[in-house]
């Protein structure tokens, strides 16, 4: 007699183990949300534009300049939070061993330890990440500039206003002009850090691989590159708020 198979109940099956979120996951996603921020700023057929067709266009396309915003300083956060995380992963693991006849003395053992000993894919996903937000703030501190020139030819009785996301502290919600003030102002600080942290990969880069390997000269070029370009960032958002201020369009 055969023994008929014995039914469970899908109700009592325990869930799967959720897979452990990485930093190359969190980076992907971010790179994906990043790319469709940038997606999302209006673009014109015509490559040259009068300061009037420029703000049309904008018009035109209905762009959420707050949200966009809002989204730009959220990335840079997450961004910043994730450095450190990157950074303890790329730190160098104590290779010593005390077991006998350990595979590691094996010849393709061996041969996969002469390789670079630091994930190149992560830190070029994070240099990514980087690259692409500061390209976001590009965008930001080019309008910014093309507002502030428009602001002089506006009617006299035309008061310009700066499309900011409403900043709220408990049950405080700042002023237009001084919200203006403070979104500038977080913006310098999230790029100060994350001026730090490249920094600190370059270093870490350095110490990990050395200088001689071609990979390594290849990583160190890239985060001096990056380096180079964000420290030209932070002067430049400091001009932007200092010409806003001029014209009192922040407080």
């Amino acid at each position: 007699m055969m023994t008929p198979p014995t039914l469970v109940d899908e109700t009592v099956l325990t869930p799967p183990t959720q897979a452990h979120v990485t930093e190359t996951s969190k980076l992907t996603e971010m790179m994906a949300a990043l790319d469709r921020l940038q997606e999302s700023w209006p673009k014109s057929e015509r490559e040259h534009l009068s300061v009037k067709e420029l703000n049309e266009c904008l018009r035109a396309s209905k762009f959420d300049l707050g949200s966009y915003l809002e989204a730009l300083l959220q990335r840079a956060q997450e961004l910043v939070h994730l450095y450190p995380e990157v950074l303890e992963r790329l730190e160098p693991r104590d290779s010593t061993c005390a077991t006998p006849e350990c595979i590691h003395n094996s010849y393709q053992y061996s041969r996969s330890e002469s390789r670079p000993v630091i994930d190149q894919s992560l830190i070029n996903l994070l240099l990514a990440c980087h690259i692409r937000i500061l390209d976001l703030f590009d965008h930001i501190i080019f309008h910014g500039h093309m507002c502030a020139s428009a602001v002089p030819f506006l009617p006299k009785d035309h008061e310009p206003q700066l499309d900011i996301p409403e900043i709220k502290i408990g049950s405080f919600v700042a002023p237009k002009i001084s919200a203006a003030s403070m979104m500038i102002a977080m913006f310098i600080e999230l790029q100060s850090s994350l001026n730090a942290k490249v920094q600190q990969l370059h270093n870490t880069v350095s110490s990990a691989v050395g200088h001689e390997s071609r990979e390594a000269r290849i990583l160190e070029l890239q985060c001096e590159s990056l380096e180079e370009r964000a420290s030209e960032n932070v002067p430049s958002l400091q001009s932007l708020r200092d010409i806003f201020s001029k014209l009192g369009l922040i407080g």
